[in-house]
């Protein structure tokens, strides 16, 4: 009987060391899977502080970037009279969206310098600039040059601008105007 008993203890001795390895080795699987849960959780986010900063970054950049446009606009010069048409002057507007200053401005119209288009008058008109303006604030700020047009020299244009601003990168916008 003493044999017996021993190979009972002997036996539930093995049997509980055989329940301790599986418990150990559920236990390391449960860690090692909240380990890759925790590395997983972390690289999620660290991927969302890349994208808060890149668009923190982007948000930082557009507050230096000049946004210019161009378009023909027909405008009334008096007050219209019975039995008259009214007065009128076309004109080239470049206008700034962006938030920020553009400067090293070029206008080009139709491959030629805006100063040397045919159809940019050259006379001082108010809030008309018979030079070449190269400079520009932030929105909504804009500059004029005034348009002779004639038979020979009528609209559509097409109208490149390109400048600098804050943001370091060059700006550049082409379209093609008409009244």
């Amino acid at each position: 009987m003493g044999d017996t008993a021993n190979w009972i203890g002997i036996g539930i001795s093995a049997s509980s060391g055989v329940v301790a390895i599986i418990a150990l080795c559920k236990s390391s699987s449960a860690q090692k899977r909240a380990i890759d849960a925790q590395r997983q959780a972390t690289e999620a986010q660290n991927r969302i502080v890349e994208i808060e900063e890149a668009r923190e970054k982007d948000r930082s950049l557009a507050k230096k970037k000049a946004l210019l446009v161009a378009s023909l606009i027909r405008e009334q010069t008096g007050q219209v009279r019975r039995h008259s048409a009214p007065r009128t002057r076309d004109l080239l507007r470049i206008e700034n969206r962006g938030d920020g200053s553009a400067h090293n401005i070029v206008v080009i119209v139709d491959n030629k310098p805006v100063l040397k288009h045919p159809a940019i008058g050259h006379t001082s008109v108010r809030h008309v600039n018979p030079e070449e303006i190269t400079k520009i604030g932030p929105q909504p700020s804009q500059f004029q040059y005034l348009l002779a047009l004639s038979r020979e020299c009528v609209p559509p244009f097409d109208v490149r601008i390109t400048w600098d601003d804050d943001s370091g990168e060059p700006g550049e916008y082409e379209t093609v105007v008409s009244t």
